[in-house]
């Protein structure tokens, strides 16, 4: 391999975005030396990067705080078209004509538009390319983009009005057949995207990283970031790694971040299992998540298509996981004002802190709440998990649920049978809890609510010695049952 391309700091907006290009293409090193590096200003798809086959590998020449930093140019975000303004939005090459003529097996995909037309095509996946960036000072520059002109948290679209302009961007990309081979798709997804000691700062509006929508599966085949830091955020929106398309596998090491963010919704296409796919047999998202401080850890995806392995995690202002299934442990949460955890895929916390808030306006303690939704199942274990509380409270309990009666569409066939599998065992609860001594109801505590449809699992020892029948209120409903172990 030929030896690796020096860049120094510029003036010149364009001097990375070529340097970029020419690495990838000679297949050689970016070293970027001490100092500034600036992105290019730009607008909309066309300002996303390409990188071919070869791959790309950028690095700091002395390591984070005193190596490279790259910059978002002052005044780039268009105001007029706030979003879309990328920093470095990086892509695969598309496909070319011999791409097209090498692919032996075509495989079949229909969907289903809003309209309710059928549209089938075929397709095939391609995955090759890489991304490695380590050794960085990231710099969003977000305050310096007059962003405050335009936001306005009452109108909608204003709250957050750049929030697709992410400073360091990642996804696959579809190209369309023509001629011969119109009606084709191919799909070329990334082997893997590598950020290793990575330091952003004055992020805001926007994600500081964010991997896109392939629309496909995997998207990334691999995104492993470890080593990473933020600092002086500038607005609370979005968040500094960010995730609206799944990779096949996520590695998460060692973070200390404002925010740790999934909405995985795949627009268009339904759910991550539905996409078209590689993979003959499914195989839903690996997550292994280790050491990663944040003030905020919400993880959401449709179809249950998270499997994760979580250890050594802290949130510092609210956790919430939506829809995913594996075992968090060695943790602590302040969960926050939000008390649901939503249709969890038998997710098992273990050896987890829970710092509890009441909510702000009827100061009810509503602790932790199992949610089924849509005829969806909810299945959680608490093993050897602590629950405490933070600040004042009136009343409530620690564990709480409601039966499912009266569906929010009207429709009686819709949420009538939700169902929960919780499990709590060898855990330690607040001792404010199982307080039945003011005659007003409303101010009374107990430790768990059973009052959701199915099964719940409830080691009595664990609240000795406050009597039963005050530490677990169990719902009249003959489908709830509660197992006392």
């Amino acid at each position: 391999m030929p030896g690796p391309i020096l860049l120094f700091p510029s003036r010149n907006e364009n001097a990375l975005l070529e340097a970029i290009k020419r690495a990838n293409t000679e297949n050689r090193l970016l070293s970027l030396e001490p100092g500034t590096h600036l992105t290019n200003r730009g607008y909309g798809r066309d300002h996303k990067i390409e990188i071919g086959a070869y791959g790309l590998t950028m690095r700091g020449m002395t390591g984070i705080n005193t190596a490279a930093t790259i910059k978002r140019t002052d005044l780039s975000i268009n105001a007029a078209f706030p979003d879309d303004n990328f920093g470095l939005f990086f892509i695969p090459a598309h496909a070319s004509t011999a791409d097209f003529e090498n692919v032996t097996t075509w495989k079949s995909y229909t969907k289903t538009t809003d309209a309710g037309d059928t549209i089938t095509f075929q397709y095939a996946v391609i995955i090759r390319g890489f991304i490695d960036i380590s050794d960085l000072t990231i710099d969003c520059n977000m305050d310096k983009q007059n962003l405050q002109t335009i936001y306005d948290n009452s109108v909608p679209g204003k709250e957050s009005p750049a929030e697709h302009s992410c400073m360091l961007g990642f996804s696959g990309i579809r190209t369309e057949g023509k001629g011969i081979y119109a009606g084709k798709n191919i799909y070329i997804a990334f082997s893997s995207v590598i950020l290793n000691n990575i330091l952003t700062k004055n992020g805001g509006y926007a994600d500081d990283i964010w991997i896109g929508r392939g629309y496909f599966n995997p998207n990334i085949e691999k995104v492993k970031i470890s080593n990473i830091k933020s600092e002086n955020r500038v607005d609370p929106h979005r968040a500094t790694i960010s995730f609206s398309g799944l990779a096949q596998l996520v590695d998460i090491n060692n973070a200390d971040i404002y925010k740790l963010e999934c909405e995985e919704t795949s627009t268009g296409f339904g759910q991550w299992g539905n996409l078209p796919r590689k993979d003959t047999v499914y195989q839903p998202s690996q997550w292994k998540i280790r050491k990663v401080n944040a003030d905020i850890i919400d993880i959401a995806v449709k179809g249950k298509a998270i499997m994760m392995d979580g250890r050594n995690l802290y949130t510092k202002t609210s956790f919430g996981v939506y829809q995913v299934g594996g075992q968090i442990s060695n943790s602590t949460f302040h969960k926050g004002e939000e008390p649901r955890l939503i249709r969890l895929n038998d997710m098992t916390f273990r050896d987890v802190k829970w710092i509890l808030s009441a909510n702000k306006c009827t100061k009810r303690m509503l602790g932790i709440r199992p949610v089924s939704q849509d005829n969806d199942e909810c299945i959680i274990h608490f093993i050897n998990n602590e629950f405490k509380v933070r600040g004042e409270f009136v009343g409530g309990s620690l564990i709480t649920s409601e039966y499912s009666t009266n569906p929010v569409d009207g429709n009686p066939d819709n949420d009538i049978t939700n169902n929960v599998t919780v499990s709590l065992v060898d855990c330690k609860y607040d001792s404010l809890f199982g307080d039945t001594s003011d005659p007003d109801p409303t101010k009374q505590t107990h430790i768990i609510e059973a009052k959701e449809r199915g099964t719940w699992t409830i080691k009595e020892a664990d609240y000795s010695p406050i009597p039963r029948a005050i530490a677990v209120i169990k719902g009249s409903h003959a489908d709830i049952s509660v197992i006392y172990i």
